[in-house]
């Protein structure tokens, strides 16, 4: 018995869908479960990649055809700036140690990205 106001269709690839309102109900087989999970993890992967490739190449973009890449950076808001530090370079901060009080650049390491092939 659905509850008043329910929806129920079938869908194909999907399984029966029944939604009231505030939700919706999905009756899958296991085997339709595996499937569109892996469909989703691929699918989400690609999205993540997708993602991942534009904004390295975005950040950057501003200084590649720049006079002076000083005023690019004074131009920026402190994430884009993150974002191109990110972009460069991996930085590390190491525990300074029990009862440091100042400041050690020692503790600081910093590893240049290698450009994507």
């Amino acid at each position: 018995m659905r509850p008043w106001g329910a929806v129920q269709t079938k869908v194909p690839g999907w399984g029966w869908v029944t939604c009231h309102p505030g939700a919706c109900l999905v009756r899958l087989t296991a085997s339709q479960l595996y499937a569109r999970t892996e469909w989703s993890n691929r699918r989400l992967a690609e999205i993540a990649d997708a993602l991942a490739e534009s904004a390295s190449g975005s950040v950057l973009r501003p200084f590649v055809a720049a006079e002076s890449a000083q005023a690019i950076w004074d131009g920026l808001d402190p994430a884009r700036q993150r974002a191109v530090i990110d972009a460069l370079a991996a930085i590390t901060l190491r525990p300074a140690g029990r009862g440091a009080r100042v400041f050690d650049p020692a503790t600081v390491s910093i590893e240049p990205r290698q450009p994507a092939a």
